[in-house]
């Protein structure tokens, strides 16, 4: 009993952790006179929990520029023209990268997310219930305790997951 107790009061309080403000220790040097560049802002989001402890390797034009981590962001100056931005983690399928052109003192702002998040847009309403449900479906028959506690504490689960979610605002 005591086990399941500890199990709930380490997930409520696990809802209570604070957001940290995106690091600043990467700013761009100032853009210089002579030559006119454009300045890139890559931003990471620290609200998704998905891949928040590893950080995403940043190439432009296929030459490395370091990783990003969640709630941080790099600038980067680069010369007018066109340009590939790539986004990868080692341990996330694919990667993805982008083909853009900017124009001297132009800003551009790219934001590096989980791809999860876009497949899930992309299937609909329809298809993410059945996905949701199917999950829900395995759990209760992967349970080894009885039925009615088991449908409770998805339940429960359930009703914790929509705190704060609101797509409509």
């Amino acid at each position: 009993m005591r086990i399941p107790l500890f199990t709930l009061l380490f997930v409520l309080l696990a809802g209570c952790t604070t957001v940290e403000a995106p690091k600043t220790n990467d700013h761009a040097s100032p853009i210089a006179d002579v030559l006119p560049a454009a300045r890139l802002t890559i931003y990471r989001p620290s609200s998704s929990v998905q891949y928040a402890c590893r950080s995403a390797s940043l190439k432009l034009n296929a030459k490395s520029i370091g990783g990003i981590s969640s709630g941080d962001f790099r600038v980067v100056e680069v010369p007018p023209g066109s340009h590939s931005l790539e986004a990868d983690m080692w341990d996330a399928p694919g990667r993805c990268t982008i083909t853009f052109t900017v124009r001297a003192g132009e800003s551009a702002y790219f934001e590096v997310a989980p791809r999860l998040a876009k497949a899930m847009l992309a299937i609909g309403p329809a298809a993410e219930f059945t996905i949701l449900a199917a999950a829900l479906g395995i759990s209760i028959f992967a349970a080894s305790g009885p039925l009615l506690k088991t449908i409770a504490m998805i339940a429960l689960g359930l009703v914790l997951a929509m705190i704060g979610l609101d797509p409509l605002t």
